[in-house]
């Protein structure tokens, strides 16, 4: 089956994320997870996809309020912590 993968905007890249500390990101729709190591043109000329990091996050503890993952990047090693401000804003802060 096509799973679906949470995805957000960040206002930065997240190797930058520790040295910011606290961020707004805003929710996406889910995206297909067989697009999730796809990189190219984007159908209907929306723009182009390119990976900017390859590794895995673990959910600690999920919820419709409150998300807390564990990131390991080939740039970053860290924790995240996202709490629900609105329906399209979400508060990261980075451990």
């Amino acid at each position: 089956p096509d799973h679906r993968l949470t995805t957000f905007r960040a206002p930065a890249p997240h190797d930058h994320w520790p040295e910011l500390g606290r961020l707004t990101h805003t929710p996406h729709p889910p995206h297909r997870a067989r697009y999730h190591r796809y990189q190219g043109p984007v159908s209907g000329n929306r723009g182009t996809v390119t990976r900017v990091a390859l590794g895995h996050a673990f959910a600690l503890f999920w919820t419709n309020t409150r998300i807390r993952l564990t990131l390991h990047t080939d740039r970053l090693d860290a924790t995240l912590d996202l709490r629900r401000l609105t329906d399209e804003r979400w508060l990261a802060v980075v451990d």
